[in-house]
């Protein structure tokens, strides 16, 4: 009877502490999210203590929302300390060639007026848990990174303006010429893996502010592997995290004869971002012309669907059992969408570069929309060919002065409206990551009260049967 009632106790405290509270933070735990909040990533990290003797200890850190705490076991009985993401930076550091096998990296918390906080050191068990980690985190933190991998596709595209009007990533541009013209018929073509070694060393010079290229000798598989490591990587996948789901639901539609699952695919790759909407067509019509080369690179659209699905649709908390669960789903999805890339993402919509720039378009540096698939730089210019007057815009181009200054203020209002493109889609992506733990949180909070009533509904059960005589 106690134990039921300590139960009882035990369910209603739970459900409360994932109830919102005004302040931010529930009750007995100011610091740190509650427990009942799927982890984003859980670990075993060795933290360096901050005292005269630089010694290491062994923690298991758990990332929820945006903090990151430490326990002494993976039960996650006592919090031992809590650092918060918000506005850190996370750094790799570079290895000690005297003190080898160390996988390190800092967090480096806001500082706050004249005070410089100290950084938290931590040292992974492996390169690759020390890669996930920081990536992890900077995904958390929504800070853009530098060079090129695992930066946010508004960033890139916004960075490569100046090489002329962007339709996909430089980089994926360059590995998908490079594998047309040369690995169109390599057998097992994005299912084997290329040189670990050259894969790391192309990232690192891409990411050093080299452009991408690759010299004629180099392994096809290498390029297929960076293109497929460059879309992982992705802060954000190419069909965002607040459609994922929409995406995967098309799939239970798509069986049935009706045309609703259809309807319902078409109505959400709409209403993904410009961008995202240029590079998944992108992929979907490259990944069409490989399948056409099946019978010798042995590599179908249901093969391709399956190695590539992953890295262009997945979850915000990559679990593994949501991940295999998603599998089939996804491929399937795949596997529509690059049988019909033509009708899914007609060319109409997409916002290609012209083949031969006229003198007009190259004198305009005005970004395209964000909000719509046509630019409107061509109504101004089809209004100046047809009117008897010059509009002000036009008239300016005689004085050179006022030209250089309208083009300075232009380049400066470019700028800002990069810098506030990225500043929302960083907070888009923050907002999205809240929704997501915010429903993990009313699940949690709905079954507990389940619970509780059913357990309510047992008490008076129980308190009015018969006690059995001791024998």
């Amino acid at each position: 009877m106690w134990n039921l009632i300590a139960t009882l106790l035990s369910l209603t405290a739970r459900s409360k502490s994932v109830m919102p509270v005004e302040g931010g933070n529930a009750p007995g735990s100011p610091h740190s999210p509650t427990s009942t909040e799927k982890p984003l990533k859980a670990g075993w990290l060795k933290r360096q203590q901050r005292s005269l003797v630089k010694n290491w200890q062994q923690r298991y850190f758990v990332l929820r929302g945006s903090t990151l705490t430490y326990h002494k076991d993976d039960k996650e009985t006592t919090v031992q300390g809590v650092i918060q993401l918000r506005f850190s930076k996370v750094h790799e550091l570079l290895p000690n060639p005297d003190d080898p096998g160390k996988y390190l990296f800092e967090i480096v918390p806001r500082s706050t007026g004249e005070r410089e906080r100290c950084p938290y050191v931590l040292m992974a068990n492996s390169h690759s848990d020390l890669e996930e980690w920081v990536r992890t985190l900077r995904r958390v933190i929504g800070a853009p990174t530098s060079g090129v991998f695992g930066k946010s596709l508004l960033d890139i595209v916004t960075q490569e303006k100046r090489f002329g009007p962007p339709v996909v990533p430089i980089l994926v541009q360059k590995c998908v010429e490079f594998i047309k013209e040369r690995g169109l018929d390599e057998e097992g073509i994005f299912r084997l893996p290329g040189q670990d070694n050259a894969v790391k060393q192309f990232r690192d010079a891409f990411d050093a502010g080299e452009r991408p290229s690759f010299p004629s000798d180099t392994d096809v598989h290498t390029v297929a592997s960076l293109l497929k490591l460059y879309l992982r990587e992705l802060p954000e996948p190419v069909v965002p995290w607040t459609q994922y789901q929409d995406f995967l639901d098309c799939t239970t539609l798509l069986d049935s004869s009706s045309k609703e699952g259809w309807k319902k695919l078409e109505k959400q790759i709409s209403l993904l971002p410009r961008i995202n909407y240029n590079l998944l067509g992108y992929v979907c019509r490259f990944l069409f012309e490989v399948q056409q080369h099946a019978q010798v690179n042995k590599m179908n659209v249901e093969n391709l669907a399956t190695v590539m699905g992953i890295n262009l649709l997945k979850p915000q908390i990559e679990d593994p059992i949501t991940v295999m669960e998603a599998t089939p789903q996804i491929q399937k999805l795949m596997t529509v969408m690059i049988r019909q890339h033509e009708t899914l993402f007609p060319p109409c919509k997409e916002a290609f570069p012209p083949s031969k720039p006229t003198k007009a378009d190259s004198q305009k540096n005005t970004p395209r929309s964000f909000v719509g698939w046509e630019g409107t730089s061509c109504f101004y210019l089809s209004i100046g060919a047809h009117l008897k007057f010059k509009p002000w815009f036009f008239m300016c181009s005689s004085d050179p002065s006022v030209s250089c200054s309208l083009q300075k203020e232009n380049k400066e209002l470019r700028v800002t409206v990069a810098e506030l493109q990225s500043a929302l889609e960083a907070e888009r992506r923050r907002v999205a990551a809240l929704e997501i733990c915010l429903k993990n949180a009313e699940r949690t909070r709905d079954e507990a009260q389940k619970r509780i009533q059913e357990l309510q509904r047992d008490i008076p059960l129980l308190r009015t049967k018969p006690k059995h005589p001791l024998s």
